[in-house]
């Protein structure tokens, strides 16, 4: 399931925050071709618009109880499916999610953006609360089916943030969504502590169900506070679904011509994403011996790095560009497979001892020490600083007026090659070696890096020619 996370919709306490943003400004500091507003300005800025308050706490308490889905294919073998099965059935969900979310953004251009919000949340709701209330795999194909839906709301929903932002902030603005991360560690903590008790498979459930509930409360706050957006009518001599297909195809070119670097990059990134989130936390747990409590102390440890750095990448690629931005995060992943991949021989980077030790002040506390957590705890930190250098990319670089479906062909491209990811990291689970797969991965990364220094991500004559022509046919 963690194959098809959210990546636009991961969906700040300026207290609590503040000195985290500072550094991240302090640390950037000197760039003479941006304004050196103060961060305090710049925050002003964002939240001057209500809605954003009332769209951004909502989205932490998603993003606090997503974290969840990071057990769902640990779950799944825990009740008894095998890897060629989990992997097919999560390749058809993302599948589905790519299908959805080419409609949604069709949708999302020709609906009102708060009426999708809405509909996202309550889709979510639908998915934990179904995982969390029944076992049956008739009933599980169906939470995933909830979980894919939410794709064809969810381009009009993030869009609705998206054209709200202040450009100049928006690396700052978005980093704020990924601020609410760090609630994932209170869900980790409870669920850490109900497995001992309960045991990992009605842990589950139980935090399944609470999120549900949860996020049907977050779709009622919606409702009530959010104020309904514009929806820009547009004359139409032609079928809908002409004018669908119409619409679809522009946003590709549009895509392809402003964003060529990135389009290749992404594709391959998908895939090598979806293998690595299917089989990580499963090979660290039924061949490295990483405990579930194990895991959940790694990815607690995971959000509680990855805010600050969230922060501090957002307004980076504020101040720095993308390109440069990109580099220095993606440098990290071939280092985190390759770890995976030598971690049968080396298992540990500490001695046993320690670890033992700290296993008994704390039940998976010894995760800590072993050499999966290192790999795991960096890939997952530079996935999230990754998938945020892409947002903001988009939000810079391509024009405001259809963003949705921008956002819409964009993630459907990801979907579309991360949905084989699944199928094929379960067929080399079943019938290769586990370490085969990270092999794999390691050459995928490799291949990314090169092309992003090599050949960029954004072609900058075509964003200068869609800024143009905005501005000609603006009223």
């Amino acid at each position: 399931m963690s194959t098809q996370q959210p990546k636009d919709e991961k969906d700040l306490d300026d207290t609590r925050y503040g000195d985290e943003i500072h550094a991240a400004v302090a640390a950037v500091r000197g760039d003479s071709q941006v304004s050196e507003e103060k961060v305090s300005e710049a925050l002003v800025s964002i939240f001057s618009w209500r809605n954003y308050s009332v769209y951004l706490l909502t989205a932490w308490v998603f993003t606090g109880f997503s974290i969840m889905n990071s057990f769902f294919n640990l779950y799944m073998r825990a009740v008894g499916w095998d890897y060629a099965a989990l992997g097919v059935v999560v390749a058809i969900s993302s599948s589905l999610s790519a299908v959805f979310r080419v409609v949604g953004g069709y949708v999302g251009d020709t609906m009102n953006r708060k009426t999708l919000s809405v509909v996202a949340m309550l889709c979510m709701a639908g998915y934990f609360l179904l995982i969390g209330l029944f076992t049956e795999p008739i009933m599980i194909v169906l939470a995933l089916l909830s979980y894919a839906t939410t794709d064809i709301a969810k381009s009009g929903s993030s869009a609705y943030i998206l054209d709200n932002t202040p450009r100049e902030h928006s690396g700052l603005a978005l980093s704020l969504f990924h601020a609410g991360r760090v609630f994932g560690v209170v869900t980790l903590v409870a669920f850490n502590l109900m497995v001992p008790v309960f045991g990992f498979p009605v842990s589950f459930r139980l935090m399944s169900i609470v999120a549900g509930i949860s996020l049907v409360i977050c779709s009622a706050v919606r409702t009530v506070y959010l104020e309904p957006s514009r929806v820009e009518s547009r004359p139409r001599e032609v079928a809908v679904w002409r004018d669908f297909v119409s619409e679809m195809w522009h946003a590709i070119k549009t895509l392809a011509r402003v964003l060529p670097g990135a389009l290749a990059i992404i594709m391959i990134d998908a895939f090598s994403d979806a293998l690595f989130n299917f089989g990580a936390l499963i090979y660290a747990n039924e061949s490295l011996g990483v405990s579930i409590t194990g895991i959940g102390i790694m990815l607690a440890v995971t959000l509680i790095i990855s805010v600050p750095l969230l922060l501090k990448i957002g307004r980076m690629t504020d101040r720095f560009g993308v390109k440069r931005t990109a580099l220095i995060v993606y440098s990290m992943m071939p280092v985190c497979t390759g770890l995976l991949f030598v971690a049968p021989h080396f298992p540990l980077w500490a001695s046993e001892s320690v670890m033992l030790q700290a296993e008994s002040i704390i039940d998976g506390l010894g995760a800590v020490f072993t050499t999966a957590f290192i790999a795991i705890v960096l890939k997952r930190i530079n996935d999230a600083l990754w998938w945020l250098i892409v947002t903001t990319m988009i939000q810079k670089k391509l024009p405001h007026a259809d963003s949705a479906k921008f956002l819409a062909m964009f993630w459907f491209i990801i979907y579309v090659f991360s949905s084989a990811g699944p199928f094929v990291a379960g067929l080399i689970f079943t019938y290769f070696s586990q370490p085969t797969l990270f092999a794999v991965i390691f050459v995928l990364n490799i291949i990314i890096l090169l092309s992003i220094g090599m050949n960029g991500l954004v072609n900058e004559d075509a964003v200068r020619e869609n800024a143009t022509n905005a501005h000609v046919s603006a009223p």
